[in-house]
């Protein structure tokens, strides 16, 4: 075998995970949240201004057997409540959201707890 061979062999292997990477739907458009009360889907990104109190449900599908997680960019304009249902906190504790600030919440599925961890990270004020 030459290294034609193996260079087109190799090329090819990658245009196939490429074209699986695609079909996976795991490389999603970004959707916007609206209302006061939201849910999250695996393996989606997300955007939503949260100017009321506002409920955020699990919807993930926790059937499968491939890895699932989500994103949130959330931006809080006011000070209201969020209620968040079927999630488990990193480190157990339900963050403080303050408004004025923008959040990025990250939901992934725990096959061993059988339950959706949530982590937020604060990026920063309103702009």
């Amino acid at each position: 075998m030459g290294l034609d061979t193996i260079a087109y062999d190799l090329a090819q292997k990658n245009k196939n995970d490429i074209v699986e990477l695609q079909n996976t739907g795991v490389v999603s458009d970004i959707a916007t949240l609206t209302g006061t009360n939201v849910s999250i889907d695996e393996n989606t990104i997300y955007t939503i201004t949260i100017s009321e109190a506002t409920t955020i449900n699990n919807s993930f599908d926790t059937s499968s057997s491939k890895h699932l997680q989500s994103m949130l960019y959330l931006k809080l304009t006011a000070n209201v409540s969020i209620t968040w249902t079927g999630f488990t906190f990193v480190n157990g504790t339900i963050p403080t959201l303050v408004n004025g600030n923008c959040y990025r919440v990250i939901f992934e599925y725990n096959p061993l707890k059988n339950s959706v961890v949530v982590g937020v990270i604060h990026d920063g004020a309103v702009v």
